[in-house]
């Protein structure tokens, strides 16, 4: 199960699984802040761009992120694989917001949850442009509809 989508009767999400090298560590051996969080980045990016799914909407890839918000809840303390699952959290005419959860691999400790947004741009204006159809319908596949999830 290497960037997926899995749907497990709650909300559907998708899995993607990052690894940690040991050169990523701090000397006192912990994953520093930003470095999880560029882990998370490539998690969203993954499933905004369609990675995983052999579904790419073109046109929709050029966006900034307007917004990050993360919650650490355990340091990262040793090289191995993150699981970060990710789910559409609302989706509008401009922008998008995902959810995520960053844990270890097996699920049994959690080390990051938190919200990533981003807004589409026009390529030449640099202002921010609708998104396809195509991506609304395929990001629409993530939306969350339990809201006690994570």
């Amino acid at each position: 199960m290497i960037n997926s989508i899995l749907d497990d009767g709650l909300n559907p999400k998708f899995v993607y699984l990052s690894p940690v090298f040991f050169d990523e560590l701090t000397p006192e051996g912990s994953l520093p802040h930003d470095r999880l969080a560029i882990h998370i980045g490539n998690a969203v990016d993954a499933f905004h761009t369609g990675e995983g799914r052999g579904k790419h909407c073109a046109g929709d890839e050029v966006n900034v992120v307007r917004d990050l918000t993360v919650e650490y809840l355990t340091p990262v303390t040793a090289p191995g694989t993150l699981r970060i699952d990710v789910w559409l959290e609302h989706l509008d005419e401009f922008s998008c917001s995902y959810g995520f959860l960053c844990s270890s691999e097996d699920q049994l400790r959690p080390y990051a949850r938190g919200e990533r947004t981003l807004v589409k741009l026009d390529p030449e204006l640099r202002r921010p442009a609708t998104w396809s159809q195509d991506f609304v319908e395929e990001q629409s596949k993530l939306l969350r509809s339990l809201h006690a999830y994570a």
